[in-house]
């Protein structure tokens, strides 16, 4: 699997997530974990429960918070959380090189 540069760095607001559509056209959204200066995460802006836009979603540390269902996922692991649930939020290998947020397809 290659590498696709989404967005720069400083492009990503402080507690909320930015979302673009990879090549593919899987929609995403991409979050620093911890606010302004933490580690990138990206996850798909799709909420497993019924396809809610999670990436609206309010993010407090590693957790984020579907805005239709209040459903919660761990952005580093893609469980839920709270609940003993076999849905998951799929979550996509991040890396940074000069400034720009690459995703792993």
């Amino acid at each position: 699997m290659g590498m696709v540069a989404i967005c720069d760095i400083d492009e990503i607001p402080d507690r909320r997530a930015l979302r673009r559509r990879l090549p593919d056209g899987t929609q995403i959204a991409v979050a620093r974990l911890g606010g302004l200066g933490g580690r990138v995460v990206a996850f798909e802006n799709r909420c497993p429960h019924v396809d809610g836009p999670i990436g609206l979603g309010k993010i407090a540390g590693a957790v984020v918070t579907c805005p239709w269902h209040f459903f919660r996922f761990d952005l580093e692991t893609g469980a839920a959380v709270g609940l003993d649930s076999v849905m998951r939020l799929r979550v996509f290998k991040t890396s940074i090189e000069g400034g720009r947020i690459l995703v792993e397809l």
